[in-house]
């Protein structure tokens, strides 16, 4: 139902830390289509390699880089080289426990 991606090709992690609250929060499972790996949609959200550290943020290109957003409003947006970071895959789902 999230996509037409083969199954094999999902990945599922879980979120660590305060990155993306209040719209993803700590321990949420995230779906990701690792076939999603070319930034053509601005603001999606995406699992990303950027100085050897995983993270999820949301990406923007600009005419400067590639903006890296994270939702968290005390965590400023930082601007780097395409070159610099690495997108692993789309954020598709999300499934929190209650």
């Amino acid at each position: 139902a999230y996509t037409p991606t083969d199954p094999k090709a999902i990945m599922v992690v879980q979120r660590i830390g305060d990155t993306m609250q209040p719209t993803l929060l700590d321990s949420d499972l995230l779906l990701v289509d690792t076939t999603r790996t070319t930034l053509d949609r601005a603001d999606k959200i995406w699992t990303i390699l950027y100085c050897g550290a995983g993270m999820i943020a949301r990406l923007r290109p600009t005419s400067k880089g590639v903006r890296i957003i994270c939702d968290n409003p005390t965590i400023a947006d930082e601007v780097v080289e395409p070159g610099e970071l690495r997108i692993l895959g789309e954020v598709i789902g999300m499934l929190r426990r209650f």
